[in-house]
């Protein structure tokens, strides 16, 4: 008999107990840590868009220019899951006008080029129910091929 040590995720702690199954029969764990930011865990996903490496994968492509079809496509995990990963990137968050007004002009740093040629394109998805599709308005600079601004709402 084999006994391989488990460890969490996020603490890298030993310290883990079983926590009973998922619906597929998949192993749960749960940190018994309690410095550990996360409780419970699972060491096989059955569904990889949760992990790490495809989230960093999400945002790398919407930066690119990528559309969510595309990624869903590429990826081949769902479009509620890359408007998810996309909505909370902080590299994406666009910064709201109450802080800009309390924020003194020495105090922030602007740094401004034109963009010789610019594309917004429109992309949506349903998030939950058919009747609330969100839309997702990318403007993306043609030469580094990078997302200048965008917008997330209804239609």
């Amino acid at each position: 008999m084999i006994l391989l040590p488990v460890l969490c995720p996020h603490c890298h702690s030993d310290h883990v107990i079983k926590g009973g199954k998922t619906k597929t029969s998949r192993q749960r764990y749960k940190c018994a840590n309690p410095a550990c930011p996360h409780d419970a865990f699972q060491l096989d996903l059955q569904y990889k868009g949760h992990l790490p490496a495809i989230q960093q994968d999400i945002v790398a492509m919407g930066l690119k220019g990528s559309g969510i079809r595309d990624t869903t496509r590429g990826l081949k995990i769902s479009p509620t899951t890359v408007m998810n990963a996309l909505k909370k990137e902080p590299a994406l968050t666009s910064v709201p006008p109450s802080l800009l007004a309390t924020l003194h002009p020495d105090d922030v740093d602007v740094m401004s080029r034109r963009a010789e040629e610019a594309e917004v394109d429109a992309m949506w998805s349903f998030v939950g129910k058919k009747n609330a599709p969100r839309w997702w308005w990318p403007a993306i600079d043609h030469h580094p091929g990078k997302v200048l601004a965008y917008v997330c709402g209804r239609h």
